[in-house]
């Protein structure tokens, strides 16, 4: 877990230190702000794309190798991103990135369920995620110490650097959590290390038509309302938009805007963690998510930039929150041999739902402005918050 956390606290922060002005960026690079969305589309499309097969490969051949590779080609696709000199070629280097965190995801989640024991899942996720906080309170404040002396070719570099020194970590010490598959010679409870040539694993019983049936039906809504509100709001290209045209913030404030909510949560993640132990993920996320869609309508109010910076730190805690909530329903409704592949299913169908919301609302925008992305990710945040409660557990092996 420490090197997990660590690792993913240094890339977020990285990754955080030009994410807040992207948007911006692509305008300076000659897009349109429907040409932006269009751009944010695709780079979460990757999600759509390349979670399950990443899955897929995670129960395969374990999940530590489809943790480090990914990361040793996320810093080429960081350098090549250094070198874009129009809107274009940039968003592609930002859609390898993109595709490489995709076939991560499921090994993620899947590593850290399988290293601690199921009823301390809440507080080991909540670990993950207070560790990913920093980094992404940490990456906008030092982006705007830095965005007034470095080029923004030079940030996407540094992020580069940040990930090869990752890679080189994660293929040190991370352990395999994967179970030695049977038939390969030795107890089949012990953990497998993947460093040497792959061995197959049996594939267990697992259909796409089981994500619409049962718990994971409602597991499917969940994730396709948490991808739709998250990327229309704080990750997508219309808040940061909405702070600079509507309310009039710099880029400097709308790097501090990003910051506040990680900070915050970062504060506050070790007692999420504890009440998502005690209470479940169900509660988290749709705690979480309606705490979310509150604060994010309350933003488009705010008279004041530091109305709007108290009101964005509450709104990054929910977030954070909803994400720990998240990760601890998924693993709550898995079992071992079919995790990473529902989880990556989940990932793809989820990821193309936010890829084709950014510019389909982008378009719808253009009369109402930025604030309808709010509205309509506020509104998809209640049904995941309702859809959550309707997720059951996964019934235990034997």
């Amino acid at each position: 877990m420490a090197v997990m956390s660590l690792s993913t606290a240094a890339n977020v922060t990285g990754q955080m230190l030009w994410y807040p002005v992207l948007a911006l960026f692509f305008r300076e690079l000659g897009a349109s702000d429907f040409q932006a969305s269009l751009a944010y589309g695709l780079i979460a499309a990757a999600n759509a794309f390349l979670q399950l097969p990443g899955g897929v490969l995670a129960d395969r051949f374990g999940r530590k190798r489809l943790i480090v590779w990914p990361t040793f080609v996320a810093a080429a696709a960081f350098v090549a991103a250094a070198l874009s000199r129009s809107w274009v070629p940039l968003a592609l280097a930002l859609f390898a990135q993109a595709a490489c965190s995709a076939i991560q995801a499921p090994s993620f989640v899947a590593l850290v369920a399988e290293s601690v024991p199921a009823d301390r899942r809440g507080e080991a996720f909540a670990y993950l995620e207070l560790w990913a906080s920093a980094g992404i309170g940490l990456g906008p404040i030092l982006g705007a110490l830095l965005l007034p002396y470095l080029p923004m070719a030079a940030l996407f570099g540094l992020t580069a650097a940040v990930f090869v020194a990752s890679a080189i970590a994660r293929q040190l010490w991370l352990r395999e959590s994967l179970s030695r598959p049977s038939g390969s010679g030795g107890d089949a409870a012990t953990p497998r290390l993947v460093g040497g040539p792959a061995q197959p694993r049996p594939a267990a019983g697992f259909r796409l038509s089981a994500l619409f049936r049962g718990r994971l039906a409602w597991l499917t809504v969940t994730a396709v309302a948490v991808s739709v509100a998250i990327n229309l709001t704080l990750y997508g290209p219309f808040l940061p938009l909405l702070a600079h045209d509507v309310l009039g913030f710099s880029g400097a404030q709308i790097d501090i805007l990003y910051a506040s909510g990680p900070l915050f949560a970062a504060v506050l993640g070790v007692a999420m963690g504890r009440f998502l132990a005690r209470k479940g993920g169900r509660l988290g996320v749709s705690l979480g998510l309606l705490l979310t869609g509150v604060s994010l309508v309350a933003f488009l109010a705010a008279p004041s930039f530091w109305v709007a910076l108290a009101v964005i730190a509450v709104t990054g805690a929910a977030v954070q929150f909803t994400f720990i909530g998240y990760d601890a329903l998924r693993a709550d409704a898995t079992d071992e041999e079919t995790r990473g592949r529902v989880v990556g299913a989940l990932g793809s169908l989820s990821g193309a739902a936010g890829a084709i919301a950014v510019p389909l609302v982008g378009k719808l925008a253009g009369g109402p402005g930025p604030s309808l992305a709010i509205y309509i990710g506020a509104a998809f945040c209640v049904l995941g918050a309702v859809a959550a409660q309707r997720v059951g557990r996964a019934e235990p092996p034997g």
